[in-house]
């Protein structure tokens, strides 16, 4: 089965839409924004996308895969893969339930002497850098095969 890649990056640390004790608390705006921003993200890349594959408006609707490296953040890796899960159902596919293959991989992280994440040792900036992976459409000549 043939796939297509798209690769964005959400700046910032990943932000939890649950509350502490919950789904009965209502999100932070702080978590709105953070799916929010997600949501701008996949846009403008699937905007910037030439192939045409990825659109901004209309869901893909087959399996799907991602690939999350989060920098300079100590979330907690299911937190982190719910939220932008969760944020890109309903733009890049239906719905989360599409998602059959899923990694969420730290970087190195640079610590100072508070312990506080500075950045990461590989130099990426704070946030997350996705990759989003629509199995079941043409992929063109000049691209690469998914396992490299």
């Amino acid at each position: 089965m043939s796939a297509a890649r798209l690769r964005f990056f959400v700046p910032g640390a990943p932000v939890s839409f649950r509350g502490a004790y919950g789904a009965s608390r209502r999100p932070s705006r702080a978590a709105i924004a953070y799916r929010q921003n997600v949501v701008a993200c996949y846009r403008l890349a699937a905007a910037q996308d030439q192939r045409g594959i990825f659109t901004a408006y209309a869901p893909h609707l087959g399996p799907v895969g991602l690939l999350l490296e989060v920098a300079g953040s100590r979330a907690d890796w299911d937190n982190v893969g719910k939220e932008i899960s969760d944020a890109l159902a309903g733009w890049a596919y239906g719905d989360d339930s599409q998602v059959v293959n899923a990694k969420v991989k730290f970087c190195d992280r640079e610590l100072n002497d508070a312990g506080a994440v500075c950045r990461s040792k590989r130099g990426f900036p704070a946030g997350v850098h996705v990759t989003l992976v629509l199995w079941g459409v043409a992929r063109k000549d000049n691209e690469p095969p998914l396992n490299k």
